[in-house]
């Protein structure tokens, strides 16, 4: 998405998000996913983790979240094991999200 100059964000766009925010969520449901934690829960979300996943506007975004959601992209596309992606959490400070780590289902529990 990033890299393509004839990439057209356009096409992934799900209201009320524009395309790369929605790109960019569906990532981080991926690897939260992947994580086993449901960034929806069996409920709503929090409002913190909605706002994270789903409310944050891709053209907001930090250099440093942009570079670490380029790894995490990069990461993902070969296919990751569990251990890969706690690695990846665990060094990507602007991929944290609290309510993974507090739920006792998620990989990131007893990494606390």
């Amino acid at each position: 998405m990033r890299t393509d100059p004839g990439f057209d964000p356009d096409r992934y766009s799900e209201d009320p998000q524009d395309g790369r925010s929605h790109i960019r969520s569906q990532v981080l449901s991926d690897f939260y996913s992947l994580l086993h934690h449901d960034v929806a829960g069996q409920g709503e979300p929090s409002s913190e983790t909605w706002e994270f996943v789903k409310g944050r506007k891709y053209q907001k975004l930090s250099a440093r979240e942009l570079e670490e959601l380029d790894r995490l992209a990069s990461v993902m596309s070969e296919a990751p094991g569990v251990g890969q992606l706690l690695e990846l959490y665990l060094r990507s400070p602007t991929l944290r999200l609290e309510a993974a780590e507090q739920d006792p289902y998620c990989f990131l529990f007893s990494t606390n």
